[in-house]
């Protein structure tokens, strides 16, 4: 539940970054109560340094995905963004705080 609940909250980053014309599907896969945490994409928590708390794309279509620790990205809030190498699936070069929406970094907002 605890990861719907998050998966819910970073689906609101489209409403708040804007660009409706990809949406993100979430699907809840549940590890049950001995599971690993999530780690939490607003106070960027949960992860090892240099690591930030993001969406990974598992899929492009449909585009699904997850919500996880992966790099730190180099791009400002405002930049050009890529999810994966080269449009592929994964996580984008976003900083720490951000996630690609539409080609440009959005902050992540509650």
């Amino acid at each position: 539940m605890k990861k719907l609940a998050l998966g819910a909250l970073f689906a609101g980053l489209t409403a708040c970054g804007g660009g409706s014309d990809n949406p993100i599907n979430l699907v809840d896969a549940s590890m049950g109560d001995t599971g690993p945490s999530v780690c939490n994409p607003l106070t960027q928590g949960g992860c090892d340094p240099g690591q930030k708390c993001t969406w990974i794309e598992d899929s492009t279509n449909p585009r699904i995905g997850h919500i996880g620790c992966a790099v730190v990205g180099t791009v400002a809030i405002g930049g050009a963004c890529t999810i994966g190498p080269a449009g592929a699936m994964g996580y984008d070069d976003c900083v720490a705080g951000a996630a690609c929406v539409s080609g440009e970094c959005k902050k992540i907002c509650d």
